[in-house]
């Protein structure tokens, strides 16, 4: 009784914190790399799981060893925009996906000791900055 008691408070708490995030808008991958007839074209997707399974399907094109590049855009409904590159390996699990990629940059940038130089870069710096107020404040953070 207890338990369940204690796992409807987590998920009130989750509603509580998913509600007051900002949600996302669109999320546009584009291939990069891989086969000609794929790449440069844009996949929308309202979702972030929908996205994460887009990238684990096109996991089956990607070259035995290596990877492919993909351009990603996630636009939230406030118009703050996040781009990155994605690089996607043969299907190996679910890691070839935007939330898996979202999570490392978050810990190479907040989560990181890294050498002082790098952490003083002007760059480093505002990318740290703004990678920071969106896992605060915008739906990706809850991933």
């Amino acid at each position: 009784m207890q338990d369940s008691n204690a796992i409807e408070g987590i998920k009130k708490i989750v509603e509580t914190v998913k509600d007051s995030l900002i949600p996302i808008q669109e999320i546009t991958i584009t291939r990069q790399e891989g086969p000609s007839h794929k790449c440069g074209i844009p996949e929308k997707f309202d979702k972030l799981f929908k996205a994460d399974s887009y990238a684990f399907c096109e996991s089956s094109y990607a070259p035995e060893l290596g990877y492919d590049k993909f351009s990603v855009k996630v636009v939230w409904q406030d118009g703050r925009e996040f781009n990155f590159r994605l690089d996607i390996t043969k299907f190996k699990g679910f890691d070839n996906n935007v939330s898996t990629a979202f999570r490392s940059i978050k810990k190479y940038y907040l989560d990181k000791e890294l050498p002082e130089q790098i952490t003083n870069d002007k760059i480093f710096k505002l990318s740290r900055q703004n990678i920071k107020e969106l896992y605060e404040g915008y739906e990706i953070g809850i991933y």
